[in-house]
């Protein structure tokens, strides 16, 4: 079946995340735009954005704030009119599928909330879709499993940090690549 997803070129797109990127940086330890645009598309269907939540304890280590904030964050947007819903079955606490009202252009949202780890999301989310099966793959081939975000190894349970997209491929046994390269 053909994709009939509506294109918008780069450009236009590339805008339209940064801007979002900027609003969820007040929530977030870390935000980076991924996907199609981040691999540098000239045409691009959606913009993928991947979002650390910030959480930040007082001084005896209880919740000062949390990762619902930037739950707020959207919630806020889409009563403001700014974003819209656009499956609002898809408004988990790790997706979030919304609309850019200003644009008209689809906004798949990526939240890291642990025990996900940021490089295995960025890199899935930077895809493409093949690539990425090529990673997980890879991992598997290794004794490694990606489960919730995290890269695991199979035989104890155990959890491979993956603070980069880096450390990611290595973990997986991958050469790096630069997003625009994968294929």
């Amino acid at each position: 079946m053909p994709d009939l997803a509506p294109r918008h070129d780069h450009d236009t797109a590339w805008d339209a995340a940064e801007y979002w990127a900027d609003i969820l940086r007040a929530a977030c330890t870390q935000v980076e735009i991924a996907g199609s645009l981040r691999r540098k598309k000239r045409q691009v269907k959606d913009i993928e954005i991947v979002a650390e939540a910030r959480i930040e304890t007082d001084l005896f280590g209880g919740s000062k704030s949390g990762p619902w904030e930037i739950d707020r964050l959207v919630e806020g947007h889409l009563f403001a009119g700014k974003l819209s819903h656009r499956m609002p079955r898809r408004m988990g606490e790790r997706y979030k599928a919304l609309v850019d009202v200003e644009s008209g252009i689809a906004i798949d949202l990526f939240v890291v909330r642990p025990p996900a780890r940021w490089g295995a999301i960025l890199a899935i989310r930077t895809g493409p879709a093949t690539f990425s099966k090529e990673l997980v793959t890879a991992a598997r081939r290794r004794g490694r499993r990606v489960v919730d975000g995290r890269l695991i190894i199979e035989a104890t349970g155990a959890t491979i940090e993956t603070p980069t997209e880096e450390s990611f491929f290595r973990a997986c046994g991958v050469e790096w690549r630069e997003p625009e390269a994968r294929r």
